[in-house]
């Protein structure tokens, strides 16, 4: 039963997700201008992040009880600070003027005739689909420490501590470059995934390990560098991309397509089990740099 409710709970947050993630882009491009948006969400992701880098200080350095009550008083506290943002987005003042008048007809054939007529949106579904690697990483670098077979929640630490400490570090630096080109910092961000990646695979093949909970930490904060610089070129791709009538269908269509994509994810899983994790990750560096190329291909859309 705690299993259900946990797949359950799990469900209407990945479903209260999606719906964040199309209202966010409307209402970012319709209340601020091109070449500000990535610096806005960049500030956004670090300061959130700094709050999220204290937990994983006291997880580290065991000041903080890592039991069940004390981690579920952590979720409850993220639950309070989700019902404070609504609050918070409840004053946001958006332009009077309204993208409805112009909006096609609804229906299924009106949300997937972009990605049939729309080239453009076909090629970022495909860069955006190979690059989510990127997110899919660090489970498999966490099974290269060499602790991993003793990893409890102690080991929470080190972890949470990398992985902010890396998008208050980079979510700002990705934001900016993404005001300049979203295309270019798609680019850079795989590119780097590919090379870190492939540096962590040959590491633990050469040596059998990462070197603990403390050498996994080192290469998942590589690793989230790269994550952060995927995350934000995708998103300020798509929000710039698309007209005002269309964008929340094209995020949607986005969404769903890679959201089936990801569902391929368990197959990482059972070549993890068969040929060992460090396979799975210099897999993910093949496919980073597949994205590098589809990025290629994309048009700067903050050209104009």
């Amino acid at each position: 039963m705690a299993g259900a409710a946990i797949l359950a709970c799990l469900g209407l947050l990945a479903m209260a997700r999606a719906g964040a993630s199309l209202s966010q882009k409307d209402a970012l491009a319709r209340t601020i201008a091109k070449g500000r948006r990535g610096s806005i969400t960049g500030i956004a992701g670090s300061v959130a992040a700094t709050s999220v880098l204290a937990v994983g200080a006291l997880l580290a350095t065991g000041l903080f009880e890592t039991a069940i009550t004390p981690l579920a008083g952590l979720v409850a506290i993220a639950g309070a600070a989700f019902l404070l943002a609504a609050a918070i987005f409840l004053r946001l003042r958006e332009p009077s003027g309204s993208p409805d008048d112009t909006e096609p007809e609804a229906g299924l054939s009106a949300l997937i005739d972009p990605i049939l007529n729309d080239s453009q949106l076909r090629l970022f579904v495909a860069a955006r689909a190979v690059l989510s690697v990127t997110a899919l990483a660090p489970p498999f670098i966490v099974l290269l420490s060499a602790s991993s077979a003793q990893a409890s929640l102690g080991d929470l630490g080190p972890l949470v501590i990398a992985s902010t400490a890396a998008s208050i570090s980079a979510s700002y630096v990705w934001g900016r470059l993404s005001d300049r080109s979203s295309r270019q910092t798609l680019m850079a961000a795989g590119a780097l995934a590919a090379l870190v990646f492939a540096a962590i695979a040959t590491l633990a093949l050469t040596f059998g390990s990462l070197g603990g909970p403390w050498g996994s930490a080192a290469a998942i904060f590589a690793a989230q560098i790269a994550y952060e610089g995927v995350r934000a070129g995708r998103k300020l791709h798509l929000t710039d991309m698309a007209e005002d009538a269309f964008r929340a269908r094209y995020t949607a269509l986005s969404n769903t397509l890679v959201g089936l994509a990801l569902l391929a994810g368990g197959l990482f899983g059972l070549i993890a089990d068969s040929f060992g994790p460090a396979l799975v990750v210099l897999l993910f560096a093949a496919l980073a740099a597949i994205g590098v190329a589809l990025s290629h291909g994309l048009e700067e859309v903050q050209a104009d």
